[in-house]
């Protein structure tokens, strides 16, 4: 299984190390239409922190969706 990682520019070779992760457990009830599409969506969502272990350089990132989206954040 892969795991969405951040897009960086460094010139070494990153390699990925990810915190806790913090995930929302809400149940949403499937909505169908007439033809047995499903209408509701999941709307939990994924949040954590990663780290690269060769340039040092921080992310937080949140999935929904399937899609994630990183913020680079620097560690005091």
């Amino acid at each position: 299984m892969s795991k969405h990682v951040p897009e960086t520019n460094c010139e070494q070779e990153c390699k990925f190390k990810f915190g806790p992760e913090f995930k929302t457990l809400v149940y949403y009830e499937p909505l169908y239409d007439k033809n047995g599409n499903i209408l509701s969506k999941d709307t939990n969502t994924v949040t954590g922190v990663c780290d690269c272990i060769m340039c040092g350089k921080h992310w937080a990132y949140i999935t929904a969706h399937n899609k994630t989206i990183f913020t680079e954040w620097n560690k005091l």
